[in-house]
């Protein structure tokens, strides 16, 4: 089977998601799309300083400056120091055929999509919202690895959201992409408990090594045409959330650091 993978140029993530795809013989991983999250950043810094908070963005930009270092040293004599810490780093270390792309929808990237006749394009850890027709281009269309037992916690930051609202368990929901947010039909889910008090980056890395663990077994069954049947979603209203407040994620910290 053919595929290609679309996540954030920044993203850390979905750096065991991309491994994992390298190290699979059944798949052919084709190319790799990183949508420009810094170009996003730039236009509009006001709006990512809202949604994210001055704490995170502060810590992005960190983390950007150390990513900067191992892209310079990765293409250069120095690459065999390198640990790769995100999914362009580990790209660029493999060799791996990839791309930049500041909207995956655009005419020229559609027609490039459709060029290498894939037969899946595989998301997680991605702004870039894709219309129905890029969805649809791949023979099998578009799989999203969601980091929540959906139809709980749609929307950008639900490991967030499992945490501040006190979850048992948490998960990943592998799910057939429609146009519609976080709303396509859920073929497999994964589940663990929460052990201790995991921050919300702990437990990201947790949930999307979980997703890698399973990843080939899921594709192998969406190749040979045995996709699992869809989840039946009953979902109350109000399940999607957004990006949180700047009190919801001191009230997060703060109770964080009263059990610690």
């Amino acid at each position: 089977m053919k595929v290609a993978f679309l996540t954030n140029l920044t993203a850390q993530d979905s750096l065991p998601i991309l491994r994992r795809l390298g190290e699979l013989a059944e798949q052919t991983l084709d190319h790799v799309y990183f949508y420009d999250t810094l170009a996003e950043a730039k236009k509009s810094p006001l709006k990512i300083l809202r949604e994210f908070g001055l704490r995170r963005v502060v810590g992005k930009l960190w983390s950007s400056l150390g990513s900067r270092i191992r892209l310079w040293m990765l293409k250069s004599p120095l690459r065999r120091f390198v640990q790769p810490q995100s999914a362009l780093e580990w790209a660029i270390a493999q060799g791996m055929s990839y791309s930049v792309v500041n909207d995956l929808n655009g005419p020229k990237q559609l027609q490039e999509l459709a060029d290498r006749n894939l037969d899946l394009l595989l998301v997680c850890v991605c702004k870039n919202i894709l219309r129905t027709q890029t969805i649809e281009t791949p023979k099998l269309g578009t799989l999203n690895i969601h980091p929540s037992l959906l139809p709980k916690y749609r929307g950008p930051m639900p490991v967030f959201w499992t945490l501040y609202y006190g979850e048992k368990t948490a998960g990943v929901s592998f799910q057939k992409m429609i146009a519609k947010i976080d709303a396509g039909p859920v073929l497999v889910q994964y589940e663990i408990p929460i052990a201790g008090h995991p921050t919300e980056a702990e437990l990201s890395r947790q949930l999307f090594q979980l997703a890698a663990e399973h990843l080939g077994e899921v594709l192998q069954q969406i190749a040979v045409g045995n996709a699992p049947n869809p989840i039946r979603d009953d979902s109350p209203p109000g399940s999607y959330y957004s990006f949180p407040s700047a009190q919801q994620q001191a009230e997060l910290r703060a109770r964080q650091k009263n059990v610690q």
